[in-house]
């Protein structure tokens, strides 16, 4: 018995547990800008052996057109577009960042590797867990704007079951 309660332990300690989604806290407001960081790379727990570098992250910054932001908004008021199952992997996160009168009023943290969502407003979270359906989509599309349908599909969504 003591065995199994050194076993568990660690296990609980180091679990990532799901928040379910406050719709009560979600900003719905106007909004002045949204900026978007999106960040690529690797970190310890994802790189692989033989990497160059233990970690390496990149970030490039660029603002998302305001009728975009509002889109986004939209979507985030929607509540299909949440899963509240929290995935095992540590990944690099991209995030978008939403401003009313200069102020930072929301901010959502997205991998396009797990579909990890986190959401805050101010210092107070108020979703982690992941998204899916539309929300997914367009968070990708937003990242990646360049990009073909078909080269979204092949890199992003052929390989999951659910987006």
């Amino acid at each position: 018995m003591p065995r199994l309660f050194l076993f568990l332990v660690p296990c609980i300690v180091l679990a990532q547990y799901p928040k379910a989604m406050d719709f009560s806290k979600l900003y719905q407001g106007k909004l002045d800008s949204i900026v978007v960081i999106h960040r690529t790379g690797w970190t310890k727990e994802t790189s692989w052996s033989g990497a160059p570098e233990e970690e390496h992250i990149t970030e490039e910054r660029k603002l998302l057109p305001l009728s975009k932001g509002k889109q986004l908004l939209k979507i985030l008021q929607d509540k299909i577009v949440y899963k509240e199952e929290y995935p095992l992997l540590n990944d690099v996160v991209s995030s978008f960042l939403f401003y009313a009168n200069g102020n930072e009023v929301l901010t959502i943290h997205f991998s396009t590797e797990t579909k990890q969502l986190t959401m805050y407003r101010g210092d107070e979270l108020i979703f982690a867990g992941m998204s899916k359906g539309k929300l997914t989509k367009k968070l990708i599309y937003y990242l990646y704007p360049n990009l073909s349908a078909k080269e979204l599909y092949m890199n992003f969504f052929i390989l999951w079951e659910e987006i």
